[in-house]
């Protein structure tokens, strides 16, 4: 199996455990909805928290282009949520 390389991980993507991200993915698909309708938010998945990278978390991604600066619970259902500002993207 191939990985990416990423620079400062030894070359390779670290990996949340399946169970971890299992269970992120839950929480995400259930307050996805209020997430992507919050003002300035411009997507939302499963990825690491910062200070941890095998620990889950909802990763939100706002507009950094946009005035609007939303507030987020530090926690989902006791899952960590990561927000990344960000210049506007376009799924292809």
């Amino acid at each position: 199996e191939t990985q990416p390389f990423v620079r400062g991980f030894g070359g390779r993507v670290p990996q949340l455990p399946e169970q971890a991200a299992d269970r992120a993915s839950a929480v995400l698909e259930v307050h996805r909805a209020n997430l992507m309708a919050t003002p300035g938010v411009i997507g939302a998945g499963v990825g690491a928290t910062s200070e941890n990278d095998v620990e889950p978390a909802i990763v939100v991604y706002v507009d950094r282009t946009s005035p609007a600066r939303p507030q987020f619970a530090p926690a989902l259902d006791g899952i960590a949520v990561r927000v990344v500002y960000t210049d506007p993207f376009v799924a292809y």
